[in-house]
């Protein structure tokens, strides 16, 4: 969270879906997996440290996020895709911090372990009202 917040880093806990759009695929490989759209859960329990202490310092945040992603790179062993979308948030009636919409983009690169599944990491950054949160994910990716 950006200093603003008086918010420390705190963990997220998310999940996220992904469908391929595959009407935009090129004609040199139609079953291309190019442009999809996504949509993420995340929660994270947050405290702010403003002095004096406010009301109610601590609260579960619950993030929404849909948007669109393009894949970059893909290989056997590699993925490489940016993502761009809105994210709704709800601070669980933390003081002083208002529920709302703001825009998000975000990269996520990721190492093949096996045919289906990857390890990967997702940056994400949130820009609201002039302030702004970073959002640092390592997850596991399951291809069905």
């Amino acid at each position: 969270f950006r200093g603003d917040y008086h918010i420390d880093p705190s963990p997220c806990f998310g999940i996220e879906t992904r469908a391929p759009i595959l009407w935009f695929a090129p004609s040199d490989n139609p079953d291309g997996d190019y442009l999809g759209v996504f949509a993420e859960l995340g929660v994270a329990m947050i405290k702010r440290t403003i002095e004096p202490e406010v009301d109610k310092p601590s609260g579960a945040m619950m993030t929404l996020t849909l948007g669109l992603d393009y894949t970059i790179f893909r290989n056997a062993s590699w993925l490489l895709l940016v993502k761009g979308g809105f994210q709704y948030a709800t601070y669980g009636g933390v003081t002083d911090l208002e529920d709302g919409l703001a825009p998000m983009l975000g990269l996520t690169a990721g190492f093949t372990v096996s045919r289906s599944m990857a390890v990967t990491l997702a940056p994400e950054y949130v820009r609201v009202d002039g302030e702004s949160i970073i959002l640092g994910l390592l997850g596991v990716t399951f291809d069905f």
